[in-house]
């Protein structure tokens, strides 16, 4: 059974951080748009490093094209982008999984687990 969505940030075809239910408006869960995650510094070094690899290998492609790359070369560096991106989406679901998923189910809230599972098929 699905639950009523009560914020237009929640649809798995929106990816933006614009909540329509606003911030002084509030409901049983709150406006996702709201939700943190307090992270050790260590964790935000390692996702940071992750994501400037990214960025260096983004520029890169950007490089390529211009200077007229053969399209095997482009690919395969967007290939290598891919999986970039794929590991830095593991690092923090791993992370999700071990910090605010038990968080919640040992507080009661079993919705979390409706959420882990949209979260897995996002990555199908």
């Amino acid at each position: 059974m699905e639950k009523e969505r009560t914020c237009c940030c929640e649809d798995e075809n929106t990816m933006t951080n614009d909540c329509c239910c606003g911030e002084e408006e509030t409901s049983e869960k709150g406006c996702c748009a709201n939700r943190t995650k307090v992270r050790s510094a260590e964790e935000k070094h390692a996702i940071e490093v992750r994501i400037n690899r990214i960025v260096g290998q983004l520029n890169g492609i950007k490089n390529m094209i211009e200077n007229d790359r053969y399209c095997d070369d482009v690919l395969i560096q967007l290939s290598a982008v891919n999986k970039s991106v794929k590991g830095l989406a593991n690092l923090v679901l791993d992370a999700h999984m071990h910090s605010c998923l038990i968080e919640n189910i040992q507080a009661g809230n079993f919705e979390v687990v409706d959420e882990i599972v949209a979260l897995f098929k996002r990555f199908q």
